[in-house]
């Protein structure tokens, strides 16, 4: 086959792959509140996201009021100010600069006009809002989703890692399940999760290589150098009534340094 030709199909496959990713109904936004406790719901929007350039453009009022912000669009100047947290984020359609109280940055891509609705990329927003963003294409099957992207005030876990502990014998050994207590994952004494966590690391070892846990509070200065109580982190879930699913760790804390570490399956 001729190089051209052969390049072209090369092209064509990648390109097709792509426009089937980025189909409207393919990507589902679910978003986390910040309260303790978990109200996960998939985010509902008059136009639906789409991908630009690598980038999820979601319609910047939906998204901005579900994190607790505030929409405004001022007709002088063509602004566009999102207000909340003591953050106030102004842009421009169409133009790649911003500012966040009044200190200037650089979009990827700018604001884009669309119908009735102006898009932003997604991890802009989230991020600059104070959130995290995480993508997970591991539950398309039961969704029907090609991907999903999770916003939370939270770390959450990877896939990979939740993909690693599942099959991990050589860390890990399974405890069945007994009463109304489900089948779990337990760290050998001698193992160590694939973050490099151990029995009897220290809290602050946690939190570096975990982050924010999504229980038992979302802030860290909470956590004194002799707390006890259990970390919870979750993985990428999916709302169910007015909770959670999904697998979840949590890591035993006694006076400061880890006792026991368990991978809790949903099913």
């Amino acid at each position: 086959m001729h190089k051209a030709t052969l390049a072209l199909l090369l092209t064509m496959v990648i390109v097709l792959s792509l426009v089937g990713v980025a189909t409207a109904g393919s990507i589902e936004i679910v978003v986390d509140g910040v309260s303790i406790g978990h109200n996960p719901y998939y985010l509902k929007t008059e136009t639906p996201p789409y991908m630009e350039g690598g980038r999820t453009m979601v319609p910047i009022r939906a998204i901005a009021e579900a994190l607790g912000f505030t929409v405004e669009w001022k007709t002088e100047g063509n602004l566009i100010i999102l207000r909340g947290s003591n953050k106030e984020i102004v842009m421009n359609p169409n133009i790649k600069a911003a500012t966040i109280n009044g200190n200037k940055v650089t979009l990827d891509i700018p604001p884009k006009l669309k119908g009735s609705s102006t898009f932003i990329p997604l991890r802009f927003v989230s991020e600059t809002l104070g959130y995290n963003v995480y993508y997970s294409n591991a539950t398309k099957n039961r969704t029907g989703a090609a991907a999903e992207i999770f916003i939370t005030s939270y770390n959450v876990l990877k896939d990979d890692e939740v993909t690693k502990i599942k099959t991990d014998s050589a860390n890990f050994y399974q405890v069945p399940a007994r009463n109304e207590k489900p089948a779990y994952l337990c760290l050998k004494a001698k193992g160590q999760t694939p973050s490099g966590i151990k029995i009897g690391d220290d809290l602050a070892m946690v939190l570096k290589a975990y982050g924010i846990p999504a229980e038992p509070s979302r802030n860290t200065s909470s956590y004194t150098s002799d707390w006890t109580g259990t970390l919870g982190y979750l993985s990428t879930f999916a709302p169910k009534g007015k909770s959670c699913y999904g697998y979840t760790l949590e890591i035993t804390i006694n006076k400061g340094y880890v006792k026991e570490i368990q991978f809790i399956s949903p099913e």
